[in-house]
């Protein structure tokens, strides 16, 4: 595990979450730090090289762009959950896949471009996979989203509802129910219980924002990773057929717009420190998740935090993916969370195995 030093710590926090969409970032960050931008420059390419920093680039809202997404898990007989996993990370629309240490053993994400049907993807796995039984839990609500993590200067290499009738051994979650008018968090699903599983299109007005031919160019770009050179963006917009500047002004533009969410880095959460991770679960009853979900998402060490549907046999409606140096550290923050939140039930499911994790791609040829 790499160390991180005071500076690099530092910088690790700028570029996660406050990173300069400007011609020469580099410098911008340099007068931040007191160095000079090709000092940040040269400290980026090596954390790069040695695997802290992942990716740098943009972080775009799926469900913006027509894209609809699923968290799924199946219960996986331990000899033949490596063999499942492999038929689950070969589908291109998966793009996170993880053995965690619960009856359901696999878990993994799925989302699919406009015009295909994620249900139906998702039951395609289960054919081709047969494991014991998949669920299928989207997202109902979302109290966080954020993929940054706490580094700080003392991080250091030792701290460091029903069934589908197509397939009886998937569960399907019972219907997202409307937002109250007025709420302070974001319902990701349509109000309609029939919609619940439909597949978006790019004309789906009211939930996919009008693209234009500039935005799809320039989105085409700016997921993909930033290098580290002294105009780094030039590149870019040379491939996408504008001006460096219009490039920068379109991504700002998406901001905005909350088609990108973030543009910044993603680390890599072993290096940074952070070795264990804990998919936390409460059984929270409707009229207190609303409280539940923001009182979770306040912890730093929290990068996600969603309302998910209770099904039959799996009562847990709040998810969050707590990070932290130890599994007990990981237990400490949850035990934290979970008396704040009345004392629910509760399940922490660790990480045992990582078999896929890669960005999507947005709008590949389109």
């Amino acid at each position: 595990m790499t160390e991180i030093r005071g500076s690099d710590a530092r910088l690790l926090a700028l570029v996660q979450a406050q990173f300069p969409l400007t011609a020469r970032p580099w410098e911008a960050l340099g007068r931040r730090l007191g160095m000079t931008g090709r000092q940040v420059m040269q400290r980026v390419k090596a954390l790069k090289r040695e695997g802290v920093i992942r990716y740098i680039g943009g972080m775009f809202d799926s469900q913006s762009l027509g894209y609809h997404g699923v968290l799924a898990a199946m219960k996986c007989p331990k000899e033949r959950i490596d063999e499942i996993a492999a038929t689950v990370s070969k589908h291109p629309d998966v793009t996170h896949n993880y053995a965690r240490t619960h009856s359901f053993n696999l878990w993994f994400t799925i989302s699919v471009p406009p015009g295909h049907d994620v249900q139906k993807e998702v039951e395609r796995l289960a054919q081709r996979a047969k494991p014991l039984q998949t669920i299928v839990l989207p997202s109902l609500r979302q109290f966080k989203l954020q993929l940054i993590l706490p580094v700080s200067e003392t991080v250091g290499p030792t701290a460091l509802r029903g069934r589908s009738a197509r397939s009886p051994h998937v569960i399907l979650p019972s219907a997202p129910r409307p937002q109250a008018e007025g709420s302070e968090v974001k319902n990701l699903y349509p109000r309609e219980t029939a919609r619940c599983f439909a597949p978006l299109s790019m004309t789906d007005r009211g939930r996919v924002p009008r693209l234009s031919t500039a935005d799809v160019a320039a989105i085409r770009e700016l997921q993909k990773d930033l290098p580290a050179s002294e105009r780094p963006f030039l590149a870019a917009a040379r491939r996408a057929g504008v001006s460096e500047e219009a490039l920068l002004r379109r991504a700002r533009g998406l901001m905005r717009r909350r088609v990108m969410r973030r543009f910044g880095a993603i680390l890599h959460h072993r290096r940074a420190g952070f070795v264990a991770n804990c998919m936390a679960l409460w059984a929270v009853p409707r009229d207190r998740i609303a409280r539940a979900g923001r009182i979770a998402a306040r912890s730093p060490a929290v990068s996600h935090c969603y309302e998910r549907p209770a099904a039959p046999g799996w009562p847990y409606t709040l998810f969050a993916m707590i990070h932290g140096r130890t599994r007990a550290e990981c237990r400490h923050i949850a035990d934290q969370i979970t008396a704040q939140i009345g004392k629910p039930k509760r399940a922490l499911l660790f990480t045992a195995k990582e078999y896929k994790k890669t960005r999507p791609v947005y709008l590949p040829g389109w």
